[in-house]
């Protein structure tokens, strides 16, 4: 395998209350079939061809963003604002902090759902052409109730044929008798972007000699839905349609 990236980082030093480190990654991750848990366990498509097993990672993301931070408000004593009173003793001694994370989405594969009569792994599609697989939305934004994310249209899903002639005016489809020639995951085509952001916000109060924190932490704070993948063997009656959240919903403690 092999994993390149150029990695920017930014970092804050706690001072006047604040503390902060983001970074930014862009990256490739080509390995030999990650989503095996052995590479060498006798599953290559082509036994006499193993390279045709390299390609991007299961768990590819081109693009991650991280930000993550802690803040004490500048209100009550020995801070700037609201030293002394009723109400710099309300707001004072607060905290907030948070761990924001963004990512793009892992690089997808289109099944073919036929395997050749052979002692191999899993066979694939032959492709004619990689872009533009997916179907379009009715709304603009991808919608699991009425929208598909592969368009079957654009497949030659009747089953396998003899020739790539006969594919002709498809993007793939996949030949009877012939190992299909498509790469193991498509490198333009991804899932959804995964987006998600933690925050806490905290006080610690004094009894005595005694320490008492509140804590307050939520989990997905604009309670985004991240989409599962689709289902992508092409002879799957359900192919192209998205049936799973890849994410939980907004929880709060």
């Amino acid at each position: 395998s092999s994993y390149h990236a150029f990695v920017l980082k930014g970092e804050k030093r706690y001072a006047s209350g604040l503390t902060f480190l983001t970074s930014y990654v862009f990256s490739k991750t080509l390995t030999m079939r990650s989503d095996r848990a052995n590479a060498g366990d006798g599953r290559a498509m082509n036994h006499f061809n193993r390279d045709l097993e390299k390609g991007l990672s299961a768990f590819d993301q081109t693009h991650v963003i991280k930000v993550n931070y802690s803040y004490e408000l500048p209100f009550g004593p020995d801070k700037p604002f609201l030293k002394d009173g009723l109400l710099g003793q309300i707001v004072g001694g607060w905290r907030i902090a948070g761990v924001h994370a963004y990512a793009s989405g892992y690089p997808l594969a289109v099944l073919p759902g036929y395997g050749l009569p052979l002692n191999g792994g899993d066979n694939r599609i032959t492709v004619l052409d990689y872009h533009d697989w997916r179907a379009a939305t009715q709304n603009g934004e991808f919608n699991p109730l009425v929208d598909l994310w592969w368009d079957p249209a654009k497949f030659l899903r009747t089953g396998p044929v003899d020739s790539v002639d006969q594919l002709q005016g498809y993007k793939g489809g996949v030949l009877r008798a012939d190992f299909g020639n498509a790469t193991v995951r498509n490198p333009y085509e991804r899932g959804p972007w995964q987006l998600n952001e933690n925050i806490s916000l905290a006080r610690t109060f004094g009894i005595g000699r005694t320490n008492l924190e509140f804590r307050l932490e939520v989990f997905n704070l604009f309670n985004r839905v991240i989409w599962g993948n689709p289902e992508s063997t092409i002879t799957n009656a359900n192919f192209g349609r998205v049936t799973t959240q890849a994410n939980a919903p907004r929880q709060m403690q």
